[in-house]
């Protein structure tokens, strides 16, 4: 019997969503004790509400999120001590035989068991039904039902708390939603003329959380918020567009999953496509390309460009460039940092420029920070960067331009020979977006 719980909990996975986790113990529950069905009702005040439920649920009318008047049910009489928690031949036992839930579903085994938070208040029961005797049942298959009852109630109350998490998290992403969320731009700036040529919006949120923007997006996905959000900071960024001047772009990020959202093109508004660069972003696994590349063609005909971001991080990456024919590449900070330096990222870098240029797409450097990158960079046929040293997120355009290009024209004076050990990995060039 123990030996049942052991193997069961060694299989778990922590990770697990509890209703999986409860699942799996009902049925070996069921599969162990030898009997017909097995569910866990939740007692909400006079009714006893079907939660979770295992084998055969027609035979005993059992329907998931179903309820019922919990007086006159054995769960009731279990938990009250009126009724023992076995009953074997229940249509000829003194407390059972003339209830008319034994002849109704044709009771012949009963065990049931209450399930307990840790603070000891009553969730409800744990119980397992057959039409079919089974007199080999005893009091060690009682005790067996409370350990598995054990696992079911630690795993009830892990979800009541997650999901009182996942209210306050949906509450907290409302709020953003009703505009607790801004954007800062960052320059993007062409390393020939030193002139900001576009700006990319970051999504910003209270600071008070104590959380970043990733995990703001990540926590939107996880409650099922994750495209809202997502079309909340393309319509706040947009919103900005007019700020700008006439000659820069715009880049937005967005995922896959979002692209194929009908309220897409609600989010794009009126803004010009030729001013807006749509960043492809990566929160899960793509597994069918195929619809967001339709989207994606029927919005380049608009005129929309789009762009591939974090280069060089792993496969998702190179399965976007494949699959969506970017307009732009984007190459991620990891590569790009240190790479003055760093044969391999030289020409790691390099190889992205001549891709670039053969598909006739710009290709911008993220995280540009030192001078000594920059310039490499720039040798290497990248055309366009953007970066600390280039010109920080801030909130206003205007500024952000003078900064960004203030920022350009101070690296071009102070520029040194660092630029030398680049030049053994010079690449292709291609055009900064503008």
């Amino acid at each position: 019997m123990t030996a049942v719980l052991t193997s069961l909990l060694r299989s778990l996975d922590g990770s697990d969503h509890p209703g999986r986790i409860i699942e799996r113990v009902m049925h070996v529950a069921r599969e162990h004790l030898g009997l017909q069905v097995a569910f866990v009702a939740e007692f909400d005040g006079s009714q006893r509400v079907f939660r979770y439920a295992n084998g055969d649920l027609q035979r005993f009318s059992v329907q998931v999120d179903g309820a019922e008047p919990l007086e006159g049910t054995y769960c009731s009489m279990v938990c009250s001590g009126v009724l023992e928690p076995l009953v074997q031949d229940a249509r000829h036992h003194p407390q059972t035989g003339g209830m008319p839930i034994t002849e109704a579903l044709g009771v012949d085994v009963y065990l049931g068991v209450p399930l307990h938070f840790s603070d000891g208040s009553l969730y409800g029961t744990l119980c397992c039904l057959s039409q079919q005797p089974n007199p080999a049942l005893g009091e060690s298959d009682v005790v067996f039902l409370r350990m598995a009852a054990a696992i079911v109630a630690e795993q009830l109350e892990r979800d009541e708390i997650a999901e009182v998490g996942r209210a306050a998290a949906v509450s907290e992403l409302r709020a953003a939603l009703d505009g607790g969320l801004w954007v800062v731009h960052q320059p993007v700036v062409d390393l020939r003329t030193w002139q900001v040529v576009g700006y990319e919006a970051l999504s910003r949120f209270p600071s008070e959380s104590g959380r970043g923007p990733q995990q703001w997006f990540e926590q939107a996905w996880a409650v099922g918020l994750g495209a809202e959000l997502e079309l909340a900071a393309v319509r706040t960024a947009l919103a900005t567009l007019p700020l700008l001047p006439q000659d820069v772009y715009l880049a937005v990020n967005i995922s896959p999953d979002t692209l194929l959202s009908p309220l897409l093109g609600a989010a794009l508004g009126q803004a010009p496509p030729d001013r807006v660069v749509l960043e492809i972003t990566e929160h899960a696994q793509v597994f069918d390309y195929r619809p967001a590349t339709q989207q994606l063609q029927a919005l380049r005909r608009e005129g929309f460009r789009v762009a591939i971001d974090d280069l060089g991080t792993g496969h998702a990456g190179v399965n976007h460039l494949l699959q969506f024919s970017p307009d732009v590449l984007k190459i991620d900070r990891s590569v790009v940092q240190g790479v003055r330096r760093d044969p391999l990222r030289r020409a790691v870098t390099a190889t992205f420029a001549t891709l670039a240029a053969h598909l006739g797409a710009a290709l911008v450097a993220e995280g540009v920070e030192t001078e000594e990158d920059r310039d490499a960079l720039e040798v290497l046929g990248v055309t366009a960067a953007q970066g600390y040293l280039l010109g920080r997120p801030a909130p206003w355009p205007a500024d952000l331009r003078a900064r960004g290009a203030g920022a350009a024209a101070d690296s071009a004076r102070t520029r040194s020979g660092a630029r030398g050990a680049a030049e053994d990995g010079q690449g292709g060039r291609a055009a900064a977006p503008s």
